[in-house]
């Protein structure tokens, strides 16, 4: 469902142009955001993600205040809800349990 606008002779290079496009400045404001969170927070990633190794989620970590976690899934990759959904409920369940 979500490959299917990337994956025909149009999609495929529209993706890969839109990828391309993307700048750290993009995200700038986001990171400069963390710092002012004001609850606690679980980081959920997949640890076999392709396009963003696991250790980013490491460094986000690292930019939150207070109690923060990374609950990593191992054998899942970029979309976890959708590649391991009762993984993620499960790991949603026990942090706000």
């Amino acid at each position: 469902m979500l490959i299917e606008p990337w994956i025909s002779d149009e999609g495929k290079p529209a993706f890969y142009r839109q990828i391309g496009e993307l700048r750290p400045e993009d995200t700038r404001p986001i990171v400069d955001a963390l710092p002012r969170v004001r609850c606690d927070t679980s980081i959920g990633w997949g640890q076999q993600d392709p396009w963003i190794p696991v250790e980013q989620a490491y460094r986000l970590q690292q930019l939150l205040p207070g109690q923060s976690n990374v609950n990593t899934l191992p054998g899942v990759g970029h979309l976890a809800p959708l590649e391991a959904p009762s993984r993620v409920k499960q790991a949603l369940d026990t942090w706000l349990g």
